[in-house]
């Protein structure tokens, strides 16, 4: 072959390459967190996407057919957002759209679970040593184990426990303490030994 060939193969496509194609948007995957606290509105629904063109318009919708009546809708350069206060096992749909129009659309039951609210038993009964000292059983049970205790100056009483703690020979006297759960939700109570 001759150099005029290639020079026009070349000349071709110079001409005929695309200039700035992108990949065409997608939609990765979307997850959700938990709600870390009883009583707390943390849960979320996260959005991953993958091409497109930047900036991503993320907007939800509790259906698909509310036109623009987004709950929620934001810009963003980031190829992941995160829909926040998210209502537990609702039908939300996600919609991402990007720079050039594209858009990308997925529904989701948001599965989002709540622990149990963080509750403490306490009983005692007096030493059999000692008659002014007692020993503290704590029935813990909600949240997220394993579970810390704390005195009211924020001083750990113990290892971790799953649902039941016994502590012996405490003074007698009024306390106030505290249970942390795995994800620091607190749980403050009182008791009396006397």
């Amino acid at each position: 072959m001759n150099k005029a060939f290639y020079f026009l193969i070349a000349l071709t496509f110079m001409f005929i390459a695309p200039m700035d194609i992108h990949s065409q948007l997608k939609m990765d995957s979307v997850a959700v967190t938990d709600i870390s606290c009883y009583g707390d509105d943390d849960g979320k629904i996260i959005v991953y996407v993958s091409g497109g063109t930047e900036p991503y318009r993320y907007g939800l919708r509790e259906s698909f057919f509310s036109e623009n009546n987004f709950i929620t809708s934001n810009f963003s350069n980031n190829q992941s957002y995160s829909f926040e206060e998210i209502i537990p096992n609702k039908e939300y749909w996600v919609f991402v759209e990007d720079n050039d129009g594209l858009t990308a659309v997925q529904k989701i039951i948001a599965d989002i679970s709540e622990p149990e609210k963080l509750t403490a038993e306490i009983s005692h009964e007096t030493n059999p040593a000692d008659p002014d000292y007692f020993d503290v059983t704590i029935n813990v049970s909600g949240g997220n184990y394993p579970y810390q205790l704390y005195d009211e100056n924020n001083n750990k009483i113990n290892d971790s426990f799953e649902d039941t703690i016994k502590i012996e020979s405490i003074k007698k006297g009024n306390y106030n303490w505290y249970i942390h759960d795995t994800n620091n939700c607190k749980l403050e109570f009182d008791f009396d030994l006397n």
